[in-house]
């Protein structure tokens, strides 16, 4: 059973609420986790907690509404997000985060535990890029993930074992970089 899964969730189509999704890939060209897996889930609906029914926890990465400024780095825990409800940013066909969560809960099927890192969304618009001030949060987002899975995980082992995350080589991330452009706000990872 994987320990941790780090989902980012949001729609690629509409601007900054692509965050997740793409915070998700450079993670996952970055860093191979031993105790944890890095899953771009798009625009999960009620089958969220399907795609993560082998994790025990989960650390979701999404753009958020919060006024606050766009770009800040906010972290919910499961309990924020059941009982308040995060205004989460979501294309309208999709239920709201704490909905999904319920439905984990409810059923027994998905993980015990959640986590959200959530950017505030400049905006969320369809066929725009992430804005600048989106991306320039992108590597306080990342240390954040990094910094909540090792909780997470910690938590979960009771302090027995680490993330335990290995760094990959620049060349690799390039490669997939420019495998995926769309990344990089639709350049190649050379300009």
């Amino acid at each position: 059973m994987t320990r941790v899964t780090i989902a980012g969730i949001g729609n690629i189509l509409m601007g900054d609420d692509g965050i997740g999704p793409y915070v998700a890939r450079i993670l996952e060209a970055q860093y191979e986790f031993e105790s944890a897996q890095v899953a771009d889930l798009g625009t999960p609906v009620l089958d969220f907690p399907d795609h993560l029914d082998n994790s025990e926890t989960v650390l979701i990465i999404d753009a958020v509404e919060n006024r606050k400024e766009p770009g800040t780095i906010t972290v919910y825990t499961k309990a924020d997000m059941v009982r308040n409800g995060v205004p989460v940013r979501t294309d309208p066909h999709s239920p709201a985060l704490s909905e999904m969560m319920l439905r984990a809960e409810f059923t027994g099927v998905g993980p015990t535990d959640a986590i959200l890192v959530g950017i505030t969304a400049n905006a969320c618009e369809y066929y725009t890029p992430i804005s600048d001030v989106v991306k320039r949060a992108v590597p306080a987002a990342i240390e954040e993930v990094l910094r909540q899975a090792e909780n997470l995980v910690g938590h979960a082992a009771r302090g027995r074992r680490r993330l335990n995350r290995t760094k990959v080589p620049r060349p690799q991330f390039l490669e997939i970089a420019r495998k995926y452009p769309l990344l990089l706000g639709g350049r190649t990872a050379d300009t």
